[in-house]
């Protein structure tokens, strides 16, 4: 984390789009293997592109929080040891979101087992 990032969380303030985007494919080369780096570079690709053209600032703010806080968990290493029990977050998601969450987890535990 460089010192302009320091500043900007010490008084609260959300990092630009752009910069956060290149924090956090810079933080998958660092923190993350070829096969979840090759992934998560699609994903956030994908989900940068999505949302650039959003003009809601209640939306852009979540968004842009959430991905520091991605960011901050990869550079920290703290997902590592992170349990996600948080039953509120699994009750806002929609039908499709459960879906993929479940897509996922499956081929998780699939590529555990192949290891």
């Amino acid at each position: 984390m460089n010192n302009i990032t320091k500043l900007m969380k010490q008084k609260n303030i959300l990092t630009p789009p752009l910069p956060l985007y290149r924090r956090v494919l810079r933080a998958h080369r660092y923190h993350l293997g070829a096969e979840e780096r090759a992934l998560g570079d699609e994903y956030v690709k994908a989900e940068f592109r999505r949302h650039r053209n959003v003009t809601n600032p209640l939306h852009l703010v979540g968004f842009l929080s959430s991905w520091e806080r991605y960011a901050d968990a990869l550079e920290n290493e703290s997902w590592k040891q992170e349990k996600y029990s948080n039953t509120d977050l699994l009750e806002s998601l929609n039908d499709q979101q459960i879906g993929q969450l479940y897509e996922l987890s499956k081929a998780l535990q699939e590529q555990k087992k192949s290891e």
